[in-house]
């Protein structure tokens, strides 16, 4: 077995933002990857451009510091697709996916796939219901059940067959938190900023919510032509991704965990408020002195809940606050 690139296991960013790469053209997927950050975000890679341009591009975007996930939905007989994602593992990606409708035995075998690979093995996550699907699309195969239906029984095949997690629409993630477990891993495509077009995407969210609970609610989440498709550019990816709460520039960091109500800096831990894990706390610099200044955005989340964060927070990091309109601000420390 051959050696497995560097980038595999060792991530370099704590971004729950994956950009979709959807360029037919190699020299400008480039252009646009070298205007970004690779500590603001991963990039995907689907089926065009690895058919375009093969392994190669994955090599490039590697060799520019970025954690790929390779985005190619293996669904075949469980040999076949066992080969493809050790393969894929051999290349040192950050991510593989399957298709969970290819079934226990195929995903099985996918898993196991990669038990050679160790600590550097890929996270391997099967796809549920695709985000362009509805009811009706469901229903033209003979599936009776709603999509979060569908998509639930689906992500708990995927669970007992030992993968990492699941894509699935963030309208479906709280419910298979709850459902599955904190610890499953969730990719959410259809990620678009509020007034993009929705293209043929269906079961779709904006970053605010999608992003708002980060890998412990909500995930990885995804977006391509809100970011990279025509007529956008590298600052449309700082509007998408700050708006999702990822900020990296010359006043402010990224201080919060995308694990919901967790702080990272200070060295302290907020709990999570029982029922609701939509939180999200960024700690960043005023201009006041550098004063520190902590933000506790809940959606979904009325002031009594936020409260009682915000007295947690003071007990446990010194930066509590008062409630305001589902905001928890503290003028400094």
């Amino acid at each position: 077995m051959t050696s497995v690139a560097p980038s595999s296991s060792r991530a370099v960013t704590e971004s729950p933002v994956v950009v979709a790469l959807d360029y037919n053209n190699r020299d400008n997927a480039l252009a646009f990857v070298d205007r970004i950050d690779p500590r603001d975000c991963r990039l995907k890679i689907g089926k065009e451009m690895f058919t375009l341009f093969g392994p190669q591009i994955v090599r490039d975007m590697q060799q520019r510091g970025f954690d790929v996930f390779l985005d190619l939905k293996f669904h075949d007989i469980p040999n076949t697709t066992a080969h493809a994602v050790a393969a894929a593992a051999e290349l040192g990606v950050w991510m593989v996916n399957v298709h969970a409708s290819g079934g226990a035995r195929m995903m099985t075998a996918a898993r196991e796939a990669l038990l050679p690979f160790g600590k550097d093995a890929p996270l391997l996550i099967a796809v549920t219901v695709l985000t362009s699907m509805e009811a009706s699309d469901l229903q033209d195969l003979g599936v009776t059940l709603s999509p979060a239906e569908h998509a639930e029984r689906l992500a708990r095949l995927t669970h007992n067959c030992g993968l990492d997690g699941v894509v699935c629409s963030a309208q479906e993630a709280v419910r298979f938190k709850n459902a599955i477990g904190q610890d499953f891993k969730l990719v959410t495509p259809g990620i678009r900023p509020q007034g993009s077009d929705a293209g043929d995407q269906r079961r779709i969210m904006s970053p605010e919510p999608g992003a708002g609970g980060g890998r412990g609610l909500y995930g990885y989440w995804s977006s391509g032509d809100p970011v990279c498709g025509s007529g956008a550019n590298p600052e449309s990816h700082q509007r998408n991704t700050s708006q999702g709460g990822v900020m990296r520039d010359t006043n402010s960091r990224l201080v919060y965990s995308t694990d919901a109500g967790r702080i990272d800096e200070p060295k302290a831990v907020a709990e999570r408020p029982k029922g609701d894990g939509i939180v999200r706390i960024q700690r960043q610099t005023s201009g006041r002195k550098g004063k520190g200044v902590c933000l506790v955005t809940g959606i979904d989340a009325d002031d009594a809940t936020l409260a009682s964060i915000a007295a947690e927070l003071k007990k446990k990091c010194g930066c509590g606050g008062s409630v305001k309109d589902g905001v928890i601000e503290n003028p400094g420390r």
